[in-house]
């Protein structure tokens, strides 16, 4: 019969599939219309006092901060805020620093 699976026919290979209950496209999802620009600030542990910024596309807060989590191992989010303004995010981040009890 056939080898390998790349041996069938896709016409065949798609008949078999559909006639078992299986529905097949030829396309992946498409998620990119989920995704947010954000600002991730952090802090890398060798460099506390130095503040650090990580643009990214991602679907929320928590998809964010875990790209920059993957991008700089070891490194400490400190804020996240949708959108591109790295001067914004950081002035958000210390007024909240401030208003956390933080001086």
């Amino acid at each position: 019969m056939f080898d390998a699976i790349e041996d069938i026919p896709t016409g065949k290979l798609v008949a078999e599939l559909e006639s078992r209950g299986y529905k097949v496209t030829n396309q992946l999802e498409d998620r990119s219309h989920l995704l947010k620009d954000h600002v991730v600030l952090f802090i890398m542990p060798e460099n506390p006092i130095l503040l650090e910024g990580f643009l990214c596309s991602a679907e929320d807060v928590g998809h964010a901060e875990e790209q920059a989590v993957d991008a700089y191992p070891g490194c400490e989010v400190v804020w996240v805020q949708e959108g591109t303004d790295w001067q914004d995010a950081q002035a958000n981040y210390w007024a909240g620093y401030v208003t956390r009890g933080h001086r």
